[in-house]
């Protein structure tokens, strides 16, 4: 152990140098926020890049329209055939399911996710002759099948038996009239349809699902498109869009023309800006936020999960998958990766990026704090005791807070520990103590210290080879040799109420105090074993970074947690996290593509959209033949091989979606499965209940299902009545006959008989289970016939099919349940003994094939009658 006294630096020259570092550069630098996006092109099955509109269906798939109409259900993009030829401007869903397109030269079209056959709008003739005069830029379709089109122009209206009611101006006046449809299941749909002088009371009955109002301008033009929120109106022209309204009234003109608009969040609207990307204003005015701002926007839509779709006019379509989790780019510095995150007492964030400079941030402002001098790395932490930021540079030796300076070794850590009045600091060579005069004393111990807390007489010190304990006397010992959770490298150390934290690498986080010590791992549901950092948010709420993207855990009184998660599957730019820091309402995270910030209550979003993904029952099959639901319930005995699509829609986490399978009556058990089509080979007639569930977290099982009954009818001959008359008679006849031939004098031996008999024939059926390509199949015994050998396969001949499974023929007689009934007769085939149709003294007969008997098994033909 080294004692060093260091006093203040009173060298003038050193302290005005010190000065003008910790004053250098405080200018704000406005932030630039990003979202991390995924971009889909022609590379992930889109027909072209272009594309115009959008829609999500009630069932959770994506439809795109543009040049072709293409869907998406989280797996795959699928173009629908027959390819649209023509480019697609509109989609829009019915109540009933069905989506309504519009086409190029305002021609119109439908269809559904189950039956994806484009059909035409049977009265686009009558929409022709309008073609050339207007431009329809909204439709609608009411529950009578009343389809209202609105253009520039006017409005035309045609019911579902083809009559045409129109109102059309050529006069553009100083009124423009918006309707919004009453009772949308998902919101509203308004649309402008020209301007009029006095017609609102006649279109009001050409309308009556619509709330209509005239709203006044001050520019004659073409209005494009309108959004409606309570009594503001926002529209859409080829130059500007303009806001009108009880108590507001603005415009502004655009640098290039606006292409679409829409309803954004509560009191928001976006417009799309050909190569000036999205642009989301207020109703008041202010511009919010511009996405992709190079890009032509076409269309946004908020999907079930909270996730944000862009199509654009040439790039392809964009997916923002958590709007709430946002890059924070300081445009002022080259390189975003971050090494450090730290908060000093007036609540203001440091960032230390990688190359030897460190920002400020507050009030939504970045400002250059300190840059090294040599270009070297920096370490900042907080004062444990003063709150002060700290600072050390290796291109001047020295740990800085404010006027303050001491020479000590490079220092790789500083301990947020705030129960002792001296600050602990680590290096590559032990750990210093520094007290509230700067006076240093290093301690070495021969490791790295990367993690430091006060332990009862001593310091807990983490280093590459676990936790260890300085003593007050100077011991450095290793506290493996208490519980081997402590051998692993600890890089971060916490205390919470009497309780120790470690962050390790392997082990998870480590639990401990005197008298108990446990740890908390993937096993409980941390996204990795392999730990970061630790940061308490309060005494009950944890947050970890790990390799693997962020936990937060919180404890209750009773000893029990609950960990979330989230990571780059739902919006994290990168899973390494590298640091985490607290501030305000958010949670900053650090990693080596820049630095994230997202609200503290995110989990609660992320918890409530885990539910909300879609499970659809996509198509049944029976005998390889589609079968409405319905018709399940009514099957005959030879219908019974099942084939079920299904898939579950999650466009955020589809990676992580499982499903589970059971037919009650048939299983115990679950069965799990990544796949999203199960086949039963064989079903014997009876009624049951098919169960597939579905969820991405193994907790939520129950709240995703999907079940349905099957009544599969037997044959006459394995009806009750059948089974009974024909137990009778065989009763009857066994016991006249032994009763008249033999057995008169011993009823004994002629009730055993009777016993066996019955029996026989209420034998329990034997099932075969075995996983062929990723499928399980489940095969009654009594349907095998024989089993051939093929190298290291076996093929299994069942009644008109045969399938061949891996698996040597020696030990496939073992997976047998009723291996009693079947007989190996030769090295290649083992057969069923109640399917044998005649034998000789080299063969054996079953249906149309001869079997061979090898002579080591010539013995066993003597158990064949």
């Amino acid at each position: 152990m080294i004692h060093l006294k260091m006093s203040m630096i009173t060298n003038y020259k050193d302290l005005t140098y010190c000065l003008v570092l910790l004053l250098l550069a405080t200018t704000a630098i406005a932030q630039k926020d990003e979202h991390s996006y995924r971009h889909f092109t022609e590379d992930d099955g889109l027909l072209k890049r272009t594309h115009f509109a959008m829609v999500q269906d009630s069932n959770g798939y994506l439809w795109i329209a543009g040049k072709g109409l293409t869907t998406y259900n989280g797996y795959e993009f699928k173009v629908i055939e027959p390819a649209i030829n023509t480019p697609v401007y509109q989609l829009y869903e019915q109540a009933d399911g069905e989506i309504w397109g519009m086409g190029d030269q305002n021609l119109f079209f439908h269809f559904n996710y189950r039956n994806t056959k484009i059909v035409d709008y049977k009265y686009n003739h009558l929409l022709e002759k309008y073609s050339k005069k207007v431009f329809i830029n909204s439709f609608c379709i009411d529950k009578n099948g009343t389809t209202y089109f609105g253009s520039g122009h006017g409005l035309i209206v045609i019911d579902s038996s083809g009559n045409v009611k129109k109102s059309l101006s050529q006069q553009l006046d100083q009124r423009v009239i918006h309707a919004t449809e009453r009772g949308r299941k998902n919101g509203f749909r308004g649309f402008t349809f020209g301007s009029f002088q006095d017609q609102l009371e006649k279109i009001q009955k050409l309308m009556p699902e619509f709330d209509l109002e005239i709203i006044e301008n001050d520019t004659k033009g073409l209005y494009l498109g309108s959004i409606r929120e309570g009594n503001k109106v926002a529209f859409m022209t080829q130059t500007f869009i303009e806001v009108k309204g009880q108590g507001i009234s603005w415009k502004k003109q655009l640098p290039t023309r606006p292409l679409m608009m829409g309803q954004f969040q509560k009191g928001q609207f976006w417009v799309g800006v050909l190569n000036q990307g999205l642009q989301i204003y207020s109703f008041e005015g202010e511009l919010l936020q511009t996405y992709l701002p190079d890009k032509s926007v076409t269309d946004v839509l908020i999907d079930h999960e909270k996730g944000m779709w862009i199509s654009t006019l040439s790039s392809g379509l964009f997916y923002i998958n958590n709007l709430d989790i946002v890059h924070k780019i300081n445009p002022e510095i080259k390189d975003q990766n971050v090494r450090q995150l730290a908060k000093d007492k007036n609540n203001k964030l440091y960032i230390n990026h990688l190359r030897g400079q460190i920002s400020q941030y507050e009030q939504g402002q970045f400002s250059s704090h300190y840059k090294s001098k040599g270009g070297y790395g920096l370490y900042i932490g907080k004062h444990s005791i003063s709150d002060d930021l700290l600072i050390f540079d290796p291109g001047l030796g020295i740990l800085k807070d404010n006027n303050n300076s001491a020479i000590i070794p490079y220092i790789n850590v500083i301990s947020d520990d705030e129960h002792n009045e001296e600050l602990l600091a680590g290096y590559s060579n032990g750990f210093i103590k520094m007290n509230q005069k700067w006076e240093t004393t290093i301690y070495k111990t021969g490791l790295k210290t990367r993690a430091l807390w006060h332990a009862p007489n001593g310091i807990y010190c983490g280093t590459r080879k676990g936790l260890f304990h300085y003593s007050d006397e100077g011991d450095f010992t290793p506290m493996a040799t208490r519980d081997t959770l402590f051998s692993k490298t600890v890089k971060d150390i916490s205390l919470k109420k009497g309780y120790y934290y470690l962050a390790t690498l392997g082990f998870g986080i480590v639990i401990f105090n005197k008298d108990t010590i446990y740890n908390i791992s993937q096993k409980e549901g941390l996204n990795s074993n392999y730990i970061d950092v630790l940061q308490f948010e309060d005494d009950s709420t944890l947050w970890i970074g790990s390799n693997k993207g962020i936990n937060k855990i919180d404890f209750s009184t009773n000893g029990a947690y609950e960990i979330f998660s989230t990571s780059i599957d739902k919006g994290l730019i990168s899973n390494k996290i590298i640091d985490i820091e607290l501030n305000n309402d958010s949670i900053w995270v650090a990693t080596a593509n820049g630095i994230y910030a997202f609200p503290l209550d995110i989990f609660d979003s992320l918890k409530a959209e885990e539910k909300q993904f879609h499970f659809v029952l996509k198509e049944l099959l029976i005998n390889n033949k589609k079968i409405g639901l319905n018709d399940l319930a009514n099957l005959s005995f030879d219908q019974n091989h099942l084939s079920v699509f299904y898939e579950a829609i999650s466009f955020k986490d589809n990676r992580l979606l499982k499903y589970r399978y059971r037919i009650e009556e048939l299983e115990d058990q679950w069965n799990y499965t990544k796949n999203r089509n199960i086949i039963y080979p064989y079903l014997k007639p009876g009624a049951y209940t098919f169960s597939i569930q579905s969820c991405s977290n193994d907790k939520d099982w129950n709240k995703n299902e999907i079940s349905f009954p099957i009544i599969i009818h037997p044959p006459y001959y394995q009806s009750g009545w059948f089974i009974f008359c024909i137990t009778v008679l065989i009763a009857l006849t066994i016991y006249f006959f032994f009763r008249i031939k033999i057995l008169s004098y011993n009823k004994d031996i002629t009730r055993e008989l009777l016993r066996i008999a019955l029996n026989r024939i209420k034998h329990k059926e034997q099932i075969l289970i075995i996983k062929v390509d990723g499928k399980t199949l489940k095969i009654p015994t009594q349907s095998i016939y024989y089993i051939k050998s093929m190298g290291n396969y076996v093929e299994i001949h069942v009644d008109d099919r045969k399938h061949l499974f891996r698996c040597n023929i020696g030990k496939f007689i073992d997976l047998l349940p009723d291996r009693i009934e079947f007989l190996r007769v030769h090295r290649s085939y083992i057969v069923r003994v109640d399917k044998i149709k005649g034998k000789s003294n080299k063969y054996i007969f079953i249906r149309d094939s001869e079997i061979p008997i090898g002579k080591a098994y010539e013995a066993n033909l003597l158990n064949i009658s």
